[in-house]
């Protein structure tokens, strides 16, 4: 056990630890780049561009876990990183050209923020789809009081070249009196353009809602997938219009196609709906614990779950509709077969008879000439 980490769940972290996941892709050691929001009652601070050597120094010179009564202490920090150098397991045999050990920013963000281990290790080696789950962990402090609730998951809409957004989150049971803490690794640009924008308008408070990260990254998702549904959908559309006469292997090769892509944008509904419960539960959780702790809720908290109950709508509606284009594609392309089907049986069934005659014409002829 290394000397600056510790194990929370010891049983889910260091399996992982010495044997990385199960997808074993080459491993690629990151160079790591840092962009530091940071959320304040009266205006927001960007530190952009920060390399391991700069992100040292930042720890080094401010408290990471100020109160907010204290004049430094911010409301919200996001890190964003990318990339980020993801520490490989113990039993990788990465040779020395290949590691970037001196870079410690996994091991600062664990010391000074409390970020498990397990949420970078799960990351690494980078697979072409990497499933690292959704956790939520409910933390306490040395007196054994209740401190703080925190989790992560992971998201990824792009079929091609993805690379899965990973997003580590930690809320205070004390809201009014401790930052809340986010890495984004490998955020959207839109996305992040766009809480920056937040951070940076009238309003920038608004932004510091528990939760309210979550969902402008899993909106962001849900339009992604809006905009993926398009070409299927009209791809099926103009098939279903068309009267099977010609290029009927066209036409199923096409049907196949959009069978295909619906599926995959099924299974990635489906993991944005575990997420989004996920999410949904743990503001729920971290709800009752600030009401049980007598902590007086922001009354602003609450628009946070509509927006998340907005968002599974809308992922429920998306997952109906390619549950009903996945079920249009498969009965065209059984009613295609059927069709071809019948026709070869049509066709069979003139040959015997045109073969019955041959055979009666020939026995008559066969008749004939023994007469």
């Amino acid at each position: 056990m290394d000397v600056h980490e510790m194990f929370s769940h010891p049983e889910v972290e260091m399996m992982v630890k010495i044997s990385g996941t199960p997808w074993k892709y080459e491993y690629m050691a990151n160079e790591t780049s840092l962009t530091v929001l940071e959320l304040y009652s009266d205006n927001t601070t960007l530190i952009e561009s920060m390399d391991k050597e700069a992100f040292a120094i930042y720890c080094g010179t401010r408290n990471c876990n100020l109160r907010l009564d204290h004049p430094d202490g911010p409301l919200l920090r996001v890190i964003f990183a990318e990339p980020l150098y993801l520490p490989p397991p113990s039993n990788f045999a990465i040779p020395p050209s290949r590691r970037n050990d001196n870079d410690n920013t996994a091991l600062l963000l664990h010391y000074h923020f409390n970020v498990p281990m397990l949420f970078f290790r799960d990351q690494a080696p980078v697979a072409t789809y990497l499933t690292i789950g959704n956790a939520m962990f409910v933390r306490r402090n040395s007196q054994g009081e209740l401190d703080r609730l925190d989790g992560y998951y992971q998201y990824c809409s792009e079929k091609e070249n993805r690379k899965p957004t990973h997003t580590w989150f930690s809320h205070s049971f004390e809201p009014k009196k401790k930052a809340a803490n986010y890495i984004i690794h490998q955020c959207p640009k839109e996305t992040m353009k766009l809480i920056r924008q937040c951070a940076e308008g009238s309003n920038p408070s608004i932004l510091a809602r528990p939760f309210a990260i979550d969902a402008f990254l899993l909106n962001h998702l849900i339009m992604e997938i809006n905009t993926m549904v398009i070409e299927p959908r009209a791809t099926l559309l103009s098939i279903e219009r068309r009267v099977f006469t010609h290029e009927k292997v066209k036409n199923v090769s096409e049907l196949h196609r959009v069978a295909r892509d619906v599926r995959f944008i099924k299974d990635t509904v489906g993991a944005l709906l575990e997420t989004l419960d996920n999410v949904i539960s743990a503001q729920k959780h971290h709800m009752s614990l600030v009401e049980m702790g007598h902590q007086v809720l922001d009354p602003d908290r609450e628009s946070v779950r509509d927006s998340l109950s907005l968002l599974r709508s809308k992922a429920n509606s998306i997952m109906r509709e390619v549950t009903s284009l996945e079920g249009r594609a498969s009965l065209k392309i059984d009613l295609e077969y059927n069709l071809e089907n019948q026709q070869d049986s049509r066709t069979n069934l003139r040959i015997a008879r045109l073969t019955t005659d041959i055979a009666a014409a020939s026995q008559k002829d066969s008749s004939s000439m023994i007469t």
